[in-house]
C-alpha cells in the first residue's frame, strides 16, 4: 500500500511540473490584438469598448486563412453562403504603424450553437484582420524591415514559415507578413488560427439547412 501511494505520489507530482511547464511555456508568448480587440471575441464583447458598424461579408472575397495569409482578396469563383456566415468591419484609410491602409477588413463569422447556425450579429466572433499596404515600390524593404522591427519589439522573435514571417502569440493568434514579389502589396494579418474548424462547421451547417427541403410546398 505504501509503495502504491509513492507511486501515485510521484505521478501526481511529475502531472503538476508538467503543467507547470507548459503554463509557463504559453505565458512567454504574447497577446496579440488586432486595433485592441481580443480575438475570439463576440461582437457584443466588442461593443461594450467600441462602436463597430458591420457589414455582410462579400461572396466575391476570400476570407480562407491561406488565401488571407498569402495577399489575395478576390475569389475567381462566387464563394456561397460567404455573405451569410461573415461580417466584416471595414478598415480602409486607418493608421497602421505610420503607414496608411489601403485596404483593410476586421474578420468575423457567425458560429454553430445549439447545432444551428446563429444569424444575431451580436454572436458573430471575431477571428482575424488585414491590412494592405502599398509603399513606393523604391521603399519596399525600408518599409518592411519598419514593420518587421516594431512587431518585434511588441511580440517577440519572428519565425520563417513558407517564405512568410509569423509572429506567434498566445491562444494560437499569429501575425502574418506577407509581401509580394511582383508588386509592392505588403499585407500585415492577425488570425485566431483555432477558428478554421469553427468556420467550416459553420459552412457545413448553412450546407445543410440550404439542402434541407422538408415543407417547402412553394408552388404546388
Amino acid at each position: 500500500m505504501k509503495k502504491i501511494c509513492a507511486v501515485l505520489m510521484v505521478v501526481i507530482l511529475l502531472m503538476g511540473m508538467s503543467c507547470a511547464f507548459a503554463q509557463e511555456a504559453n505565458e512567454e508568448l504574447p497577446v496579440i490584438t488586432f486595433r485592441n480587440m481580443r480575438l475570439g471575441s463576440t461582437v457584443k464583447e466588442i461593443r461594450a469598448d467600441m462602436d463597430l458598424s458591420l457589414s455582410k461579408g462579400n461572396v466575391w472575397n476570400l476570407y480562407d486563412f491561406s488565401s488571407i495569409k498569402a495577399g489575395r482578396s478576390f475569389a475567381l469563383e462566387e464563394v456561397a453562403g460567404a455573405d451569410e456566415v461573415y461580417l466584416e468591419y471595414d478598415l480602409s484609410g486607418v493608421d497602421v504603424a505610420g503607414f496608411t491602409c489601403s485596404y483593410g477588413k476586421a474578420l468575423f463569422f457567425q458560429p454553430v450553437v445549439d447545432g444551428q447556425l446563429t444569424s444575431d450579429e451580436e454572436s458573430a466572433v471575431l477571428f482575424g484582420g488585414f491590412y494592405d499596404l502599398f509603399p513606393n515600390p523604391e521603399e519596399m524593404t525600408a518599409a518592411e524591415e519598419e514593420l518587421a522591427d516594431k512587431l518585434t519589439k511588441l511580440y517577440g522573435d519572428a519565425v520563417t514559415e513558407e517564405e512568410l514571417t509569423v509572429w506567434h502569440g498566445v491562444d494560437n493568434v499569429d501575425i502574418v507578413m506577407y509581401v509580394a514579389n511582383s508588386s509592392n502589396q505588403i499585407r500585415l494579418s492577425y488570425l485566431w488560427m483555432d477558428a478554421q474548424d469553427a468556420i467550416s462547421e459553420s459552412f457545413a451547417q448553412l450546407t445543410q439547412k440550404h439542402e434541407d427541403r422538408t415543407g417547402n410546398n412553394n408552388g404546388l
